[in-house]
């Protein structure tokens, strides 16, 4: 099976920060999320569950965009395949 396209990606906040669990940036509710700050938020929470408003609105991106959703696919199968400690 071929990789994904995004399994080279850098992660990068927008704060500057490399890890996901790090970002300043907090969603508002009704606030729509950047395709950036989707994929921040599908990354933090492989390792750790989002409050209520950031799971909400990361569920709504997810509707509507594929793009994300694929990614949010990617990230679900690389944790998949990853062996349980």
């Amino acid at each position: 099976m071929a990789g994904s396209p995004h399994d080279d990606l850098p992660y990068r906040s927008p704060n500057g920060s490399s890890d996901p669990a790090h970002s300043d940036e907090v969603v508002s509710p009704g606030e729509e999320l950047t395709h950036e700050r989707a994929r921040e938020l599908l990354l933090r929470q492989s390792g750790e569950l989002l409050p209520a408003a950031e799971a909400n609105a990361l569920a709504d991106h997810l509707l509507t965009c594929d793009e994300c959703y694929r990614f949010a696919q990617d990230v679900a199968a690389r944790q998949h395949r990853q062996p349980t400690p």
